[in-house]
């Protein structure tokens, strides 16, 4: 190698390489208030089960001073009774099921029942529709 002085330089030789294991440990504070938050949401949605089962859908539980993880539940809670009656899309509406689940299918069924389902009611509409304008052309006579 040259330096800018146009000298050559010295090469240094290389030191020992050095490895290192690295560990992650918990820190044990942290680890017990997950441990915590986890055991209270898990009381809470077991709560908010009981409370919400035979309300309606959009029946709500105030949460005023309880914190975000009651919320939390209350959302968690609501999800689990409305899934076999409910569904929601992306973003936000929420339909009732043709016809309730037992279980819940995979996502494949789930998205084949939803297109036939669709499917007879877009036609049902459409026939309504078409018997709609037939009575309209006829009570114009």
């Amino acid at each position: 190698m040259v330096d800018v002085n146009g000298k050559k330089k010295k090469r240094k030789g290389r030191g020992a390489i050095r490895s290192y294991e690295l560990a992650l440990h918990a820190n044990p504070g942290k680890a017990e208030d997950t441990r915590y938050a986890m055991w209270w949401c898990q009381q809470y949605t077991r709560d908010y089960v009981q409370e919400l089962y035979d309300k309606p859908t959009n029946y709500f539980v105030s949460t005023a001073r309880l914190g975000l993880l009651a919320n939390q539940a209350q959302r968690r809670a609501r999800d689990i009774l409305r899934a076999g009656t409910d569904f929601e899309l992306e973003d936000g509406r929420t339909y009732q099921h043709p016809v309730p689940l037992e279980k819940a299918p995979s996502l494949k069924r789930f998205q084949a029942i939803y297109d036939r389902w669709e499917r007879v009611f877009h036609e049902e509409e459409e026939r309504l529709t078409h018997a709609g304008e037939i009575g309209q052309h006829q009570g114009s006579r």
